[in-house]
């Protein structure tokens, strides 16, 4: 188990270093905007100018897919080390990985060489945390929003596919500084403001916001300023990187945990 708590430990450390790199990121990086009107000055944009280089932003995504392979590959380092258990060495070492389903028929299909190599309690416990349990009424949340799942889907995509990429959507918003209409009346007339904060990509030339009023503006004066906070698609959902990253090591290091007691 020493280099299975090794590959934990190095992926708390990457997550770590992310959190701690994006901090100072934030702190320092600024995202130059400008401010048009819109037709008839009727309210007005603000659109992304320009943006620092993305350098750290790529370094996080190296980190993070560095992160998702020790976690997937520890899982399957663990059930080499239960197939021991067996037999030294295991008949059939290429079946062996720590099986991960969503739908319950393909792990009864899928499965089955893989388990015949290990200890019979440690393949009861590996069908009792597969993603498909979270079917029963009983258990919290869905198969495709297990942890378990979300981990074999990144591994997937970052290996076969493209390595994973960060979104960098505003978070939010701050302003200093004044929105002037011709006259105190005109300005009553458009309270409460109407307001529309764009949740896509920032990316040079997009528009981030949009005020929109019913009469003419005479002036926009003052600073946005903006946060934001990386977001990637996992199977066509928005997830939090720096939510996801944490619960992931948590829920492996959980998984982990409930096979020790077959190495003492």
């Amino acid at each position: 188990m020493k280099k299975i708590d090794s590959k934990l430990k190095r992926a708390v450390e990457h997550i770590k270093s992310i959190l701690v790199d994006f901090e100072k990121w934030t702190s320092v990086n600024t995202i130059d905007c400008k401010c048009e009107f819109l037709p008839d000055k009727k309210g007005f944009k603000i659109i992304v100018d320009s943006t620092h280089k993305l350098v750290e932003i790529e370094k996080w995504e190296l980190d993070f897919g560095d992160c998702i392979h020790n976690l997937r590959s520890l899982l399957d380092n663990l059930v080499y080390l239960l197939a021991l258990k067996v037999k030294n060495p295991p008949d059939k070492p290429g079946k062996l990985k720590f099986p991960i389903y969503h739908k319950e028929q393909d792990f009864i299909n899928q499965t089955k060489q893989l388990l015949s190599q290990l200890p019979q309690p440690v393949s009861e416990k590996l069908k009792l945390i597969q993603p498909f349990q979270r079917e029963n009424d009983n258990v919290e949340g869905t198969p495709q929003d297990d942890p378990l799942y979300l981990l074999n889907s990144i591994s997937n995509i970052d290996k076969h596919r493209i390595p994973l990429e960060f979104e960098l959507p505003p978070d939010s918003i701050e302003q200093s500084g004044q929105i002037k209409f011709r006259t105190e009346e005109e300005a009553s007339l458009n309270c409460p403001p109407n307001v529309k904060i764009y949740i896509d990509n920032i990316t040079k030339g997009g528009v981030i916001m949009e005020y929109l009023s019913n009469h003419p503006l005479e002036e926009v004066s003052g600073d946005f300023k903006f946060k934001t906070k990386p977001m990637t698609v996992v199977n066509g959902k928005k997830y939090e990187v720096l939510k996801l990253m944490p619960y992931l090591v948590w829920y492996t290091e959980l998984v982990v945990n409930q096979f020790r007691d077959f190495f003492d």
